[in-house]
């Protein structure tokens, strides 16, 4: 099989992974956001912030180091295995300790045992089976297909069950629990690769970890200092509700629009010594990123309130704007992980972890010195901050692959003249607004899709002989190629079965 086709197949996994998980992590978030109060979702955002920050701390960069490596053997998967077992051991530990301060800091004796219980995920997220990261590399995701899909499915099944028999905070809790030890488990039945103890590649990994780790721990302080803001800021059903919003943006930009192009973004380790395929990929990834992110953030603007009503309910309407205002941070982290990727594929880790620890100083010292009146211009703040880091960080990034700005934004054009009249388009809608606001909703979001890509195919066609352009509908072709193949395929193996 062709690299394009892999590429092609990759992509197809990677979305209808994401987007059948997601769906799952979604309807869970519907069913949970009405049996649950906002209260339910402070205390988790609190266990959950703080842990996950611990979790990225102790992170080796396992994943990255084996993808961005040209050639691997057992000694640098081993090695990479266990320094970030060993590692997150150390760091669970430390956090135990750390648990009794922390509860006392918050003032919530209940976060006592909440922290102790979901403190587990460091350790049992180290005990994967590191060979599904070959799949990774290998451009292979059926495996990962199935087992996040079952992963995402016994966790739901485990998180929805306590969550009507409690009705409280620990279904979250313990389906989190689950959901990693479902990883565990299928970890090892899905792959052969058993790894083993070994420090045999330890300088070689910590070279490149060695920046990793603080990077991933300013990335992560950056990305979630606001949770803790808003904390202090705000009472706990405020801290509940601007969780649950962003949490919701995160389904659409981290889990949905960048898996899609996921295995491009792979490609630029592979384009790295040619510096002119390499601003081509990465003139291409942008576009699609932003293709994808911009009509979904700006349709998220565009009718927060509706979507808050719809998905969970009139105790949620509160925090609907907050929604519509954090859908800005959908471009930023899709626009700010391209760019991410990139550096980390040219092994940038230094000038990684040096704009985190810049974005982390911004982030803080404008948050801390505004007084808010409220959560939505806090919200709103927090995103133009967020999307302000990723424009400087592509401003920089600029120079690297030589990529020129002016023709990236004329590249860009149509999405943008799309966007603005697809978005004029569904605003006129007003003689529908009688209609049952599911129905509604749903007429709008099919007039807005269609109008946006009809506008952006035709806006398009002026960009024909445009290099990137002859690219795309080339991708197009092939992906059009491989389906059909794989329908040919199922067809003739339906007639066989049926002459036998």
């Amino acid at each position: 099989m062709s690299l394009s086709s892999r590429i092609i197949q990759s992509s197809a996994f990677l979305f209808l992974t994401k987007f059948l998980t997601k769906g799952i992590g979604l309807i869970s978030t519907l069913i949970l956001a009405r049996l649950l109060s906002p209260e339910d979702y402070g205390i988790v955002a609190i266990a959950t912030v703080i842990i996950y920050l611990f979790d990225e701390i102790s992170n080796t960069g396992t994943r990255e180091y084996i993808i961005h490596k040209t050639t691997i053997d057992n000694d640098i998967i081993n090695t990479a295995w266990t320094l970030n077992l060993i590692t997150k051991i150390l760091f669970w530990v430390f956090f135990l300790l750390l648990i009794p301060i922390i509860t006392n800091f918050y003032s919530k004796p209940e976060l006592f045992k909440v922290l102790f219980i979901i403190s587990l995920i460091l350790p049992l997220g180290a005990l994967k089976n590191v060979g599904i990261i070959i799949f990774e590399r290998d451009l292979n995701y059926k495996p990962l297909f199935y087992l996040g899909l079952c992963q995402k499915l016994v966790a739901f099944a485990f998180t929805i069950a306590i969550a009507f028999w409690l009705k409280s905070y620990w279904a979250m809790i313990i389906g989190t629990i689950v959901s990693y030890i479902v990883l565990i488990a299928g970890s090892y039945i899905i792959h052969d690769y058993r790894p083993k103890l070994s420090m045999v590649n330890f300088k070689d990994q910590w070279d490149f970890s060695k920046w990793l780790i603080p990077r991933g721990f300013l990335g992560f302080s950056k990305a979630e200092f606001d949770v803790f803001l808003v904390s202090k800021m705000f009472d706990i059903s405020s801290l509940g509700g601007f969780n649950l919003m962003k949490s919701l943006v995160g389904m659409v930009g981290r889990d949905v629009v960048m898996p899609a192009t996921e295995p491009l973004l792979s490609s630029f380790s592979k384009a790295k010594h040619d510096d002119k395929k390499l601003n081509f990929q990465f003139s291409i990834c942008l576009f699609l990123i932003l293709a994808f992110s911009l009509p979904i953030a700006s349709f998220i603007w565009l009718f927060d309130k509706e979507i808050v009503l719809i998905l969970l309910g009139e105790k949620w309407i509160d925090y609907a704007s907050v929604l519509g205002l954090l859908s800005i941070l959908i471009v930023a982290f899709s626009l700010g992980a391209v760019i991410q990727h990139l550096l980390t594929s040219l092994g940038k880790t230094k000038i990684q972890f040096f704009y985190e620890l810049f974005g982390l100083t911004v982030t803080v010292v404008i948050l801390l010195t505004i007084n808010f009146d409220n959560l939505a211009e806090f919200s709103f703040i927090r995103s133009l901050i967020a999307l302000a880091l990723s424009l400087l960080l592509l401003f920089y990034v600029r120079s690297v692959v030589k990529i020129s700005l002016i023709n990236l934004l004329f590249l860009l054009l149509p999405v943008f003249i799309s966007l603005i009249c697809a978005s004029f388009l569904v605003s006129s809608l007003n003689f529908i607004e009688s209609l049952p606001l599911l129905l509604y909703l749903f007429l709008c979001g099919i007039f807005f899709t269609t109008s946006y890509i009809i506008l952006l195919i035709t806006a398009l066609y002026f960009y024909r002989h445009k290099e990137e352009v002859t690219y795309l509908q080339w991708l197009a072709g092939e992906a059009f190629k491989v389906i059909r193949e794989k329908i040919l395929s199922r067809r003739s193996s339906s007639t066989a079965d049926e002459k036998k």
